[in-house]
């Protein structure tokens, strides 16, 4: 953007305006043409499309359109786990712990269902799931439930509510997972308890990687590839990270994003596929790569 503001202040200085009405004219026109030019950093999006994505990501339906209802969700891990806690709810309820959880049994035999047997007995190898915050995908569907209104807590239980029996009645099955896929984009906190900065650019900028995993995502591709496309696009981000933090800005963004924006967000969504480097289980390197449930669930439009 400085080599912009640079070409506007060559432009005006070889111009002779008689009014400063007709300096402003000239500068809005530049403006206009610069923000409607693509930019090769923002994957070919101009930066009023851009501004468009960070702000109006659910209001911009001549970019990219959420459909109400999809029905390849079945197998994303965030609708499967939603989908045996509302089996478990079902019409009596579930019964929660003293300290308002979903109980031990549950999210143990939750656990064992969702992982499959060998890789449940890897994740507990070195310590069991005896309370909900052992099971951490299930502890943010269940906070995700409640935050969207689908689950809640009444009189010692978690029933579906009536908002979710609506939902149902109204769209079927396959509304609830944009309903929860917009609250987790609008209304999860998305560093919850992951231990990185508030980084919050990256939740409002959602849109931008959905796009790069639509665009590129139809082969394997490290998630470095993804990080550095992320970085061009918002370089500013690395000012968010705090200089006394145990490592680099860059190496803490980069493992913070590869984390919050491609594990816990497109893998957990269904959008894209992870495959971790097998050589190395201790590497945090893996590809990346697009599922059909992204070009359903999301229709980009350009």
């Amino acid at each position: 953007m400085n080599s912009y503001v640079d070409g506007l202040k060559k432009l005006l200085r070889e111009q002779d305006f008689d009014t400063l009405e007709e300096a402003q004219a000239f500068v809005d026109r530049y403006m206009a043409k610069v923000n409607d030019t693509p930019v090769d950093d923002f994957l070919g999006l101009t930066p009023s499309m851009m501004y468009r994505f960070l702000y109006f990501p659910f209001d911009s339906p001549d970019l990219v359109v959420f459909p109400e209802t999809v029905n390849d969700s079945g197998s994303a891990p965030v609708a499967r786990l939603f989908g045996l806690i509302a089996a478990a709810a079902g019409p009596n309820g579930l019964k929660s712990t003293a300290k308002g959880n979903l109980p031990r049994n549950f999210c143990r035999e939750t656990a064992v269902e969702f992982f499959g047997p060998v890789e449940y007995a890897e994740r507990t190898s070195f310590g069991g799931i005896n309370r909900e915050e052992d099971f951490e995908e299930l502890n943010v569907v269940r906070h995700l439930a409640e935050i969207t209104g689908l689950l809640r807590k009444y009189k010692g239980r978690f029933i579906l509510t009536r908002k979710y029996k609506q939902l149902l009645s109204e769209k079927g099955e396959g509304a609830v997972y944009p309903f929860l896929l917009k609250g987790y984009v609008k209304e999860f906190n998305w560093g919850y308890m992951d231990g990185y900065p508030k980084l919050r650019i990256l939740q409002s900028s959602f849109l931008f990687t959905l796009c790069a995993v639509k665009k590129f995502g139809d082969k394997p591709r490290s998630n470095e590839f993804y990080e550095s496309l992320y970085l061009k696009a918002f370089p500013m981000v690395l000012e968010e990270v705090p200089k006394d933090f145990f490592m680099p800005p860059e190496t803490l963004f980069r493992s913070c994003y590869s984390l919050r924006m491609l594990k816990r967000f497109m893998v957990f969504f269904g959008l894209a596929m992870a495959e971790e480097k097998k050589d190395n289980k201790f590497s945090r390197d893996f590809t990346i790569s697009s599922t059909s449930l992204l070009s359903e669930a999301v229709r980009f439009k350009m």
